[in-house]
């Protein structure tokens, strides 16, 4: 059926049966997501009449198309194959906005603005791989990730250069190498020669990444006509692709249809992880795990469709998301290689092992034996992300023997700078092995992956591996700041994101305090504690004993995440005393367990074992859109439709553990991940307490409440009291995500007039909260330190939506709402930097989608309109507002004053990033009418802005120089493929396509606020994010059924429709013609994927009447377009090959 529609889709027919297929590998079909309706089934259509919106993730011939708008074939995100694989188109009429990331030819440019060729990503190519230009004329705002001379540049600012990432070592640093013999995974992010390159497989080069150099490998550009955004993720043969599944059609991800369509395979030779997420039968089935058919994720149809497979012997690592017979199935499980993530090469290559005995929780992304493995446990070298080459080729390292795995975030000379490569070793993550077992190799033998983004001494250093100071992220300062480290004896894995001595430390690993996320100040507030002894919430990823610990809870062990170790690797302990919510991912007993619920086990995550493995329950009444992942009984569903059971996700257990309701009446939606009572429960609907997500705890911590009006949307994970809870819905404290702690840390609120949508991620007052809601402090995200560093304020009128992620008073503060600056994203300084406002006057947390009025809201509170997401109005089309009216939504990350702020709102500079530099260097506007919508990421001036609104070129993504290099146009009034996130008419709406605007993200407003139109008449598989009139609503409020995830029904269950009136919203993943689409868009194909094949596969179309939007990810010719721009080619993402 699939092939007998390859031929009609390739004859210009429409595809009929087997809609929303996400092609994902395989030579013949593998991998196949389809999203769609009636006519050309499994596309994600997401804007314009012919073809928009296909994403196609695999084949040889043109697999992995994402078609995002456009008449003819906009917005290909090309991800594989030898000629033109790989492409991301996102805009424009001839070609613009193209993410190239592979080949020889042309690798890997993603073009996101202007005329010539401003704001450029190189990722690949021999001469200048891997070159970001994000700027005007001249090149201002350039990423420069590869080359031999100056690699890892990363350049986001002026005509000198300020803003540099830096990805790189000394001959060809910021390398990281992901595959193939001789230098396989490099990213190279700099230098002028060929600095930046990115590899990710194959024999000699294959799957190479270049974000650098002048000449022109491995290009991302983001703005041009010539060859605007191109993603390249191939080589020769067809090395570094992407692929999810085995020989035959293994690694399809099926999403839709009848018989099967939806597939998603990631593993095995016959069909191993496949994601089916439509038909009648057993569509959308998703298969995580057990002997026969254990961890399946259903997400639509009658009987089991959407499992999730993630284990068993014959096809193991499938994820199924559709069909009758049993579409949808991810298996990542079993007890030969349990849990395997299959995604791509002939033998076993590309495999995520996440149990088992032997390598469990194993990613193998790439070669013939085993390149590209993440190993999450086992005993040798648990929790190794290997991603490359015959041997260990395509290897991420962050790590080494000196200084391995550096993330450079700033200084004069070098700042920002991403080294994931080098002789040495530098900047390595080490996530495995026998000494601290859970590494992330991204590299080769010698100097593998090294992640270079800070300045002169060392600062914004990301280190991930070694054994002196592994896995440190520096990420500014001039000593040391910004430091993450996630590796080494003394310290790894720490996170730098704050003052001069240490603040803003992530710690990941080694035995005294190993996994410590310092997020602030020069003492250490606003600290994430995820390791150590004594406290709770502790994150390992190394170290000989307990390696890859994530404490999330108590003094005992609750909320553990174990990802390495002999005795019980990879456990994500997310619950009380006892072990509730529990993620093993490794060892022989019970290797890959995330438990996550009640008395018995509900709400259990198992990746692993042989008993329960891992049931999310996703749906009503009685047990529909169960996910499981694993065990013998029930392995892993996840139903996503129907009244009786619609939408329930199983993660596991005999009885129900782990289940993730979405559906119903009574108490649709619900999640529950853990604890004896009622832990982790995601309740998104009824009127009491829909949308509530219990993740842990004997009371109720873990709780995800996202409806109802009492306290709906509370997403609870773990802590004694009701530490992690989500609140985001309710008038007293709805959408509360409480992560840990004492008496209330790590609350997320997201609703309410008092303090909804708080996250509280520790500490021992209220450290890490996440307020998103209320008038007071609503949506506050503490995330460390004593009195309340790292807060994140979504809301309310005063300060709400703060992320405060360091600094002594304030820094690091993530303001969501408010008059004054709401929606500010401080995330450093002294005094208050850093935060991030997503409010308003009235309705604090707003996340604001639209114009004036409040068109586009995405309400995840009470009645007036707290957390409102505005991404639009009538000046500045497609602007991101975050926030009110003088500068709301200003994310600061960096700096003395006040450097690194994302404004994302207001008049006059809303929405801006800082990232960095004294003044004001890396700002992100994404508002106002001057320049909404900036990101500025570098520079003394301004460079690297990200412009996302404005009249003229509304919905901009400015990432340079002076004039306006680096621009993605995501917006304006002729060009199709526009991300319209806003306005009265249409309030929040996200168009990736052409005239009639199918396809569009409706976030907001009375009549049906907050809707995500996925579809066409009839909308299927609708997600709904609001209103009261039209049915297939994700609805996070409201009186009748908030927060309900359709997924599926009777007609076309499972279906994700982003587009036109014919076949809208499919998702193509896989196949030899055309495998891999996704469409989301118009009517022919536009929106297209392209993720695969030799041809063109792997094309993501995302605008534009002609192809405007592809992402083209593999291929010799152009694979892995972006196109994110306009009429001519705005929005070009390359990321590979020679020539352009």
């Amino acid at each position: 059926i699939i092939n007998s529609e390859q031929q009609q889709y390739k004859k210009g027919g429409h595809l009929v049966s087997c809609s929303a297929v996400l092609w994902l590998g395989g030579r013949s079909c593998s991998a196949v997501l389809w999203l769609g309706g009636r006519s050309c089934s499994a596309v994600l259509w997401l804007g314009g009449r012919s073809c928009s919106a296909v994403l196609w993730l695999g084949g040889r011939s043109c697999s992995a198309v994402l078609w995002l708008g456009g008449r003819s074939c906009s917005a290909v995100l090309w991800l594989g194959g030898r000629s033109c694989s790989a492409v991301l188109w996102l805009g424009g009429r001839s070609c613009s906005a193209v993410l190239w990331l592979g080949g020889r030819s042309c690798s890997a440019v993603l073009w996101l603005g202007g005329r010539s060729c401003s704001a450029v990503l190189w990722l690949g190519g021999r001469s200048c791989s891997a070159v970001l230009w994000l700027g005007g004329r001249s090149c201002s705002a350039v990423l420069w990730l590869g080359g031999r001379s100056c690699s890892a540049v990363l350049w986001l600012g002026g005509r000198s250069c300020s803003a540099v990432l830096w990805l790189g070592g000394r001959s060809c640093s910021a390398v990281l190498w992901l595959g193939g013999r001789s230098c396989s995974a490099v990213l190279w992010l700099g230098g002028r020669s060929c600095s930046a390159v990115l590899w990710l497989g194959g024999r000699s080069c294959s799957a190479v990444l270049w974000l650098g150099g002048r000449s022109c490998s491995a290009v991302l550009w983001l703005g041009g006509r010539s060859c605007s955004a191109v993603l390249w993720l191939g080589g020769r043969s067809c090395s570094a692709v992407l692929w999810l599944g085995g020989r035959s059609c293994s690694a399809v991800l099926w999403l839709g249809g009848r018989s099967c369509s939806a597939v998603l395979w990631l593993g095995g030779r016959s069909c191993s992880a496949v994601l089916w997420l439509g038909g009648r039968s057993c569509s959308a089935v998703l298969w995580l795990g057990g002997r026969s058919c254990s961890a399946v994720l259903w997400l639509g149809g009658r009987s089991c469709s959407a499992v999730l497979w993630l284990g068993g012997r014959s096809c193991s690592a499938v994820l199924w998301l559709g069909g009758r017979s049993c579409s949808a199935v991810l298996w990542l499980g079993g007890r030969s290689c349990s849990a395997v993530l299959w995604l791509g090469g002939r033998s076993c290559s590309a495999v995520l092992w996440l149990g088992g005995r032997s390598c469990s929780a194993v990613l193998w992304l790439g070669g013939r034996s085993c390149s590209a493995v993440l190993w999450l446990g086992g005993r040798s070298c648990s929790a190794v992300l290997w991603l490359g080459g015959r041997s260990c080729s395509a290897v991420l390292w962050l790590g080494g023997r000196s200084c391995s795995a550096v993330l450079w975030l700033g200084g004069r000379s070098c700042s920002a700078v991403l080294w994931l490569g080098g002789r040495s070793c530098s900047a390595v993550l080490w996530l495995g092995g026998r000494s601290c077992s859970a590494v992330l190799w991204l590299g080769g033998r010698s100097c593998s992956a090294v992640l270079w983004l800070g300045g002169r001494s060392c600062s914004a250093v990301l280190w991930l591996g070694g054994r002196s100071c592994s896995a440190v992220l520096w990420l500014g300062g001039r000593s040391c700041s910004a430091v993450l480290w996630l590796g080494g004896r003394s310290c790894s894995a720490v996170l730098w994101l704050g003052g001069r001595s240490c603040s803003a430390v992530l710690w990941l690993g080694g035995r005294s305090c190993s996994a410590v996320l310092w997020l602030g100040g020069r003492s250490c507030s606003a600290v994430l504690w995820l390791g150590g002894r004594s406290c709770s919430a502790v994150l390992w990823l190394g170290g000989r004993s307990c390696s890859a610990v994530l404490w999330l809870g108590g003094r005992s062990c609750s909320a553990v995440l174990w990802l390495g170790g002999r005795s019980c690797s990879a456990v994500l302990w997310l619950g009380g005393r006892s072990c509730s919510a529990v993620l093993w991912l490794g060892g022989r007993s019970c290797s890959a367990v995330l438990w996550l619920g009640g008395r018995s086990c509900s709400a259990v995550l198992w990746l692993g074992g042989r008993s329960c493995s891992a049931v999310l329950w996703l749906g009503g009444r009685s047990c529909s859109a169960v996910l499981w992942l694993g065990g013998r009984s029930c392995s892993a569903v996840l139903w996503l439709g129907g009244r009786s059971c619609s939408a329930v996700l199983w993660l596991g257990g005999r009885s129900c553990s782990a289940v993730l309701w979405l559906g119903g009446r009574s108490c649709s939606a619900v999640l529950w991940l853990g604890g004896r009572s009622c832990s982790a429960v995601l309740w998104l609907g009824g009127r009491s307490c829909s949308a509530v997500l219990w993740l842990g705890g004997r009371s109720c911590s873990a709780v995800l409440w996202l409806g109802g009006r009492s306290c709906s949307a509370v997403l609870w994970l773990g802590g004694r009291s009701c530490s992690a809870v989500l609140w985001l819905g309710g008038r007293s404290c709805s959408a509360v995500l409480w992560l840990g702690g004492r008496s209330c840390s790590a609350v997320l609120w997201l609703g309410g007039r008092s303090c909804s949508a708080v996250l509280w991620l520790g500490g021992r007052s209220c450290s890490a909260v996440l307020w998103l809601g209320g008038r007071s402090c609503s949506a506050v995200l503490w995330l460390g330190g004593r009195s309340c560093s790292a807060v994140l304020w979504l809301g309310g009128r005063s300060c709400s939506a703060v992320l405060w992620l360091g600094g002594r008073s304030c820094s690091a503060v993530l303001w969501l709402g408010g008059r004054s600056c709401s929606a500010v994203l401080w995330l450093g300084g002294r005094s208050c930097s850093a935060v991030l406002w997503l409010g308003g006057r009235s309705c604090s947390a707003v996340l604001w989608l639209g114009g004036r009025s409040c068109s586009a809201v995405l309400w995840l509170g009470g009645r007036s309109c707290s957390a409102v997401l505005w991404l639009g109005g009538r000046s500045c089309s497609a602007v991101l507002w975050l926030g009110g009216r003088s500068c709301s939504a200003v994310l600061w990350l960096g700096g003395r004053s006040c450097s690194a702020v994302l404004w994302l709102g207001g008049r006059s500079c809303s929405a801006v990033l800082w990232l960095g530099g004294r003044s004001c260097s890396a700002v992100l506007w994404l508002g106002g009418r001057s320049c909404s919508a900036v990101l500025w990421l570098g520079g003394r001036s301004c460079s690297a802005v990200l412009w996302l609104g404005g009249r003229s070129c509304s919905a901009v993504l400015w990432l340079g120089g002076r004039s306006c290099s680096a621009v993605l146009w995501l917006g304006g009034r002729s060009c199709s493929a526009v991300l319209w996130l806003g306005g009265r008419s249409c309030s929040a709406v996200l168009w990736l396509g052409g005239r009639s605007c199918s396809a569009v993200l409706w976030l907001g407003g009375r009549s049906c606020s907050a809707v995500l139109w996925l579809g066409g008449r009839s909308c299927s598989a609708v997600l709904w994010l609001g209103g009261r009139s039209c049915s297939a609503v994700l609805w996070l409020g409201g009186r009748s059924f908030s927060a309900v995830l359709w997924l599926g029904g009777r007609s076309c269950s499972a279906v994700l429709w982003l587009g036109g009136r014919s076949f809208s919203a499919v998702l193509w993943l896989g196949g030899r013609s055309c495998s891999a689409v996704l469409w989301l868009g118009g009517r022919s194909c536009s929106a297209v994927l392209w993720l695969g094949g030799r041809s063109c596969s792997a094309v993501l179309w995302l605008g534009g009447r002609s192809c405007s939007a592809v992402l083209w990810l593999g291929g010799r010719s152009c694979s892995a377009v972006l196109w994110l721009g306009g009429r001519s080619c705005s929005a070009v993402l390359w990321l590979g090959g020679r020539s352009c």
